[in-house]
């Protein structure tokens, strides 16, 4: 009897829901790493989409935002060594929402 970790891939395949559940796990992974940098930072941003490789986060400060450009490489690094996730880059905007 197979374990259900080797099921959950074959199963999201099938349906063919493997690239959201992959995105929506870069997601959770970012904000994971967010709180983890600074809850301060990770509070005054929203990781909004992947798409095509790209990972974008909106900023709702300017200050933060720069302080997250700083830190792009190691969360992309962070990501990237995480099997079954690949980020091509980093897009960090300013946000319009408030």
């Amino acid at each position: 009897m197979d374990k259900i970790s080797a099921l959950i891939p074959k199963v999201l395949a099938k349906r063919g829901l493997k690239d959201q559940a992959g995105a929506s796990y870069a997601v959770y992974l970012t904000i994971d790493w967010l709180h983890a940098l600074s809850v301060d930072i990770a509070e005054h941003c929203i990781v909004t989409t992947i798409k095509d490789g790209v990972l974008t986060i909106e900023c709702l400060n300017s200050v933060v935002m720069q302080e997250l450009n700083q830190k792009s490489d190691e969360l992309k690094s962070h990501l990237n060594s995480i099997d079954g996730i690949s980020i091509s880059a980093i897009s960090i905007i300013r946000s319009r929402n408030r």
